[in-house]
């Protein structure tokens, strides 16, 4: 079972977050998604469901389910358009949608298989993951995961897990020296405290960033370099 924790919610508003806008925007803008027709979208991990609730506007007539083993009894029921549950049980999705969440499974491959397995044919499955290893930091000890992905290592999980991958990319290539600047100055301080790096931002960093990684295209989305890896895939 997936145990993605919600250590973040709260902690910045991300229907005005540079972070969740910009990775909505990719996630909803390739070819593949664009030509979705969805009846039932579920969420794994959905933690706030924004991007569940992203998807909604998108595909205002289809089912909505946000799927996190985590929420607690009053965070259970239906609001905005949005189912939230604690289980999937038996839910066969047209379009699964996997935001930051497999880097929070040990065996990554058997929960992948597992809803790859009940997913009907010609289902699709959004996945994105913290790109590159050497990134490592304590923000990811924080929220408790187990490695981070290259585009080739993540490829390799979908197609193992029996989908077909259809496009493969970067995430956040323009930010990405800046981020690995910082991590590695981090790195070599010892005793780093252990804490989440999404915080509220300054309005004008809050601004500027969301220009900078408003386009959708390259190189924000790009198959050299990002912060994140990301991918489309589809159940034979």
């Amino acid at each position: 079972m997936i145990k993605l924790d919600l250590r973040e919610c709260g902690v910045a508003d991300p229907e005005h977050h540079w972070y969740y806008k910009s990775k909505a925007g990719y996630l909803f803008s390739t070819d593949h998604t664009k030509s979705l027709n969805p009846n039932i979208i579920l969420d794994v991990g959905a933690g706030s469901a924004y991007f569940l609730k992203v998807a909604k506007k998108i595909f205002w007539n289809a089912k909505c389910i946000a799927m996190d083993p985590n929420y607690s009894e009053d965070q259970i029921g239906f609001r905005d358009g949005v189912e939230f549950t604690k289980t999937s049980g038996s839910t066969q999705a047209d379009l699964y949608l996997m935001i930051d969440v497999l880097e929070h499974i040990e065996d990554d491959l058997s929960a992948l298989s597992d809803y790859v397995e009940g997913a009907p044919s010609g289902s699709v499955f959004l996945i994105s993951v913290p790109a590159f290893q050497f990134l490592w930091s304590p923000h990811d000890v924080f929220l408790g995961h187990f490695r981070r992905y290259t585009l080739q290592s993540l490829k390799r999980l979908v197609v193992s897990s029996g989908l077909d991958c259809l496009e493969a990319k970067y995430l956040f290539g323009p930010i990405f020296p800046l981020v690995y600047l910082i991590r590695k100055f981090k790195s070599l301080k010892p005793g780093e405290p252990t804490n989440s790096d999404m915080k509220k931002p300054a309005p004008l960093v809050n601004f500027i960033l969301t220009r900078v990684l408003k386009r959708t295209g390259w190189p924000n989305k790009n198959g050299l370099a990002g912060t994140s890896a990301f991918v489309v895939a589809r159940k034979s």
